[in-house]
């Protein structure tokens, strides 16, 4: 089955921290990952039966000393290694939308933060890898490897990788999934690992 991404998911560091508040008031969570259009939210177990799919909420993200609100909805909650996994989507609509598109581009912008997104090629499919490739994100691409039939994981816009990376890159290379596009860093350890992208 072919995983759909319409944005590229991002792993986001463990400071940053959500207050969703719904119909029963306010819960914290941990953000696991986010994208320009949504976010998954990871909350004790005993708070996730609070919160179901269509419901309308307002939201905090807190990360470091900065502060951001925006709305949106429930759009999925499952059972997760951390607690309640809480999928939202936000909304698009009033300033809150501005101020958390701020809050969303200062987390992206952080140098450990690292995603994916697949889309579709002649080829068949290509998994994108952005911002860092390492331990907290090698277990999702490893992930992606095994369930999609990828021919290729672009490199173009990866930045750099740790050894974690490196050996998820190792095992998709003696798989047969053609490496394109490494540049800088993300080379350099290609090439001492002895690996020839294509």
């Amino acid at each position: 089955m072919f995983e759909k991404r319409r944005a590229v998911r991002f792993r986001v560091p463990e400071k940053t921290v959500v207050a969703l508040q719904g119909d029963d008031g306010e819960v914290h969570g941990r953000l696991v990952d986010l994208s320009s259009g949504g976010a998954l939210v990871a909350v004790p177990p005993e708070d996730g039966s609070r919160f179901r799919p269509g419901l309308e909420i307002a939201g905090t993200l807190r990360r470091e000393a900065e502060v951001s609100r925006w709305r949106g909805h429930v759009v999925h909650c499952s059972p997760g290694q951390n607690g309640i996994g809480i999928g939202l989507v936000f909304d698009r609509r009033g300033s809150a939308d501005k101020e958390a598109r701020q809050a969303i581009d200062a987390i992206l912008d952080h140098p450990e933060v690292g995603g994916f997104k697949l889309r579709r090629s002649s080829q068949g499919v290509v998994l994108e890898v952005v911002g860092r490739l390492s331990f907290g994100t090698s277990r999702d691409c490893l992930g992606l490897i095994q369930r999609e039939a990828i021919c290729r994981i672009d490199l173009t816009q990866c930045r750099s990788l740790d050894s974690t990376g490196l050996g998820t890159l190792c095992r998709a290379s003696q798989k047969g999934i053609a490496l394109v596009g490494a540049r800088g860093q993300v080379r350099d350890m290609l090439a001492i690992a002895r690996i020839t992208p294509a």
